[in-house]
C-alpha cells in the first residue's frame, strides 16, 4: 500500500469542497464547458434524485485541478450508500429525457444519456480475458447498471463513497482466510453495497454446485465488472474463492470473493437465466 508521511502532507482536498468551489466559479483553471457540465450534473442529482449538495463531489483529475482543457470524463462522487442508489435510480428513470432543474431565473432543462454499446465492447476487450462472460452478456450487464453516462459528449461516472458513519470497524479487526474455490447458486437479498469497493451482496437460499461447501452468506467482488452486476431478488450463479471471515467480537462467517485477480479468470457473478 502507498502512503504519505503526515509531515509531507501540505493540503487535503475534499471532492465535495472542490465541487462547491467550481460551482461558484472560483477556479479559473476549470473551463466554462466543464463547469457548466458539473453544475448540471450536481443539479440533476440534487433536484431529480433528491440528494443534498453536501453529499456530492468531483474526483479524478478535476479534484486537484490537474484536468486537461479537453477533459475526457468526469468522476462524479455520491456520498452515502442510500444516496448513491437514489442517484442510479434517477438516472435509470430519466435518461434521454429533458428534466427541469434549478430555481427561478436559473431554471433550465438538461438531458443525461446512457453510454452506447461501442463503449461497452471496448471495455469488454480490456476487462474480460476468458469465457466467463460473452461480449453480449457483458454489454447487457454494464448497460443496465446506469453508473456511467454522457452529458453533452462527455463521459461521467457515478461513483459511490460511504459516509463516515457507514464505515465499520478499524484496520486489523477482520481477517480473510482463503479456503478454496466454490460455485454456488443463490438469491440476492441486499444489493445496497453492490457499488461499494469491495462490492458486497447479501445472499440466501444457497445451493452448492461445486467445490468447497461452507455456509456462504455473502458475495464480494474486487473488480468493477461484477460491481452492481445483479439486483435484489435475482437468482444468480457465482464462482470464486471461498474466504473465512474472522472479525473481532463476531462469529466467523463465509463469503465467495470474485475478482481475486484483475482478470478474474474462472470467477464470475451472473444471472442463472442468461440475459441474452
Amino acid at each position: 500500500m502507498m502512503g504519505v508521511p503526515l509531515d509531507k502532507v501540505d493540503k487535503i482536498i475534499k471532492p465535495e469542497d472542490r465541487l462547491k468551489t467550481i460551482r461558484k466559479g472560483l477556479d479559473e483553471k476549470v473551463s466554462k464547458d466543464v463547469r457548466e457540465k458539473l453544475i448540471d450534473l450536481s443539479d440533476f442529482f440534487h433536484y431529480i434524485a433528491g440528494i443534498d449538495y453536501d453529499y456530492l463531489g468531483i474526483s479524478g483529475s478535476t479534484c486537484p485541478g490537474l484536468q486537461k482543457a479537453e477533459i475526457s470524463d468526469l468522476d462524479f462522487v455520491i456520498y452515502g450508500l442510500e444516496n448513491h442508489k437514489k442517484a442510479i435510480n434517477a438516472f435509470k428513470k430519466y435518461h434521454d429525457q429533458e428534466v427541469e432543474v434549478g430555481e427561478d431565473e436559473n431554471k433550465r432543462n438538461i438531458v443525461l444519456n446512457p453510454i452506447q454499446n461501442e463503449f461497452w465492447q471496448h471495455l469488454y476487450e480490456k476487462r474480460i480475458k476468458d469465457d466467463s462472460l460473452k461480449k453480449e452478456e457483458f454489454c447487457w450487464y454494464e448497460a443496465r447498471k446506469f453508473n456511467r453516462g454522457v452529458i453533452r459528449g462527455t463521459l461521467f461516472d457515478i461513483l459511490c463513497t460511504r459516509n463516515m458513519d457507514e464505515v465499520e470497524g478499524k484496520y486489523g479487526d477482520t481477517k480473510y482466510i482463503p479456503l478454496g474455490i466454490a460455485k454456488i447458486e443463490c438469491t440476492i437479498t441486499n444489493d445496497l453495497k453492490s457499488m461499494d469497493n469491495p462490492a458486497v451482496y447479501e445472499i440466501t437460499d444457497v445451493k452448492h454446485l461445486d467445490g468447497i461447501e461452507e455456509e456462504i452468506t455473502h458475495l464480494a467482488s474486487l473488480t468493477h465488472t461484477y460491481a452492481g452486476e445483479v439486483l435484489d431478488g435475482e437468482r444468480v450463479i457465482a464462482r470464486g474463492k471461498v474466504e473465512k471471515v474472522i472479525t473481532e467480537g463476531k462469529n466467523p462467517s463465509y463469503r465467495i470473493l470474485v475478482g481475486s485477480t484483475r482478470e478474474s479468470i474462472g470467477e464470475y457473478i451472473k444471472l442463472k437465466e442468461k440475459p441474452v
